[in-house]
């Protein structure tokens, strides 16, 4: 077994690809030995289709779900069909409410499957701290809120406040995955709902590591032009830059005004189908 990570689901996906792409997030997780899944994409159908192209089976040690919305979770039934009994580890608010405006319609975006459900038919575990999934990957735990420009990142996505008033969602379920490879940390983002720069200064300060490389979305699809540069900036200061395949809901603009900063070097669009080797 090759020490990586693959992408299983992306929005993106090459030219020419047998693999499908959706509005969702699903990694896979190769480390000495064993394999961590970490979300599920927003359908089953699209899951098991690249699962199957690119000779990926179950068992899976492990399921890591980075939060409770629906393009995270949508494969959640497929897997528990699959494997029952498999560990899931999630944040304590994963079944909190979470909603979207589309307009004038607001929808609840959670996961398809309720939590009587998946306790029913996995070994859920909730921690706000991170937790040693296998050894070597961990989970981040809850991400403190700490840098002003990264707060409430989305006001399309919101909850109801105890005045039932709909009030942004600060999403506290995010997490990210972290694994302790030997060159150094790498961390998979399902959306980084928290914030990229949230994430890796928390994850700098709990492990204690230099983060050599990052995965996944970090929603800044449609982000100001001010909070892209207070970003860079930020990103510059935590020092060398690491080695990044942003996809989902990073923005395609976004990348390429990364790359233009960073070089194509140092930054690159993640699809599905991506194998990138853990050293």
């Amino acid at each position: 077994m090759a020490d990586q990570v693959i992408c299983l689901v992306d929005n993106h996906v090459h030219p020419g690809s047998h693999l499908w792409g959706e509005h969702g997030v699903s990694y896979l997780v190769e480390w000495n030995g064993k394999r961590v899944l970490f979300d599920t994409g927003q359908t089953g159908d699209v899951f098991l289709h690249n699962m199957k192209v690119l000779d990926v089976t179950f068992p899976v040690d492990a399921l890591v779900l980075s939060h409770g919305h629906y393009d995270h979770t949508g494969g959640l039934p497929t897997v528990l069909e699959r494997q029952s009994g498999l560990s899931v580890y999630a944040h304590p608010d994963l079944y909190a409410e979470h909603l979207a405006i589309h307009g004038e319609q607001v929808s609840p975006i959670g996961p398809p499957v309720d939590e009587a459900a998946l306790r029913a038919k996995s070994h859920l575990l909730y921690s706000r701290e991170p937790i040693e999934v296998v050894p070597g990957i961990w989970t981040s735990g809850e991400i403190p809120r700490q840098v002003p420009f990264e707060v409430f990142s989305s006001r399309s996505l919101v909850i109801h406040n105890e005045k039932g008033e709909l009030v942004p969602d600060p999403v506290w379920d995010d997490m990210a995955l972290v694994v302790q490879a030997s060159a150094g940390l790498v961390v998979l983002f399902g959306c980084g709902h928290a914030g990229i720069i949230n994430t890796l200064r928390h994850v700098r300060e709990t492990r204690q590591q230099q983060v050599i490389a990052i995965a996944g979305g970090i929603h800044l699809a449609g982000a100001s032009a001010g909070r892209l540069e207070a970003t860079v900036q930020a990103m510059e200061e935590l020092g060398e830059i690491p080695q990044m395949w942003l996809g989902h809901c990073t923005g395609d603009q976004v990348v390429a005004y990364f790359a233009s900063i960073w070089g194509q070097e140092k930054v690159h669009f993640c699809h599905a189908g991506l194998q990138m080797a853990l050293e």
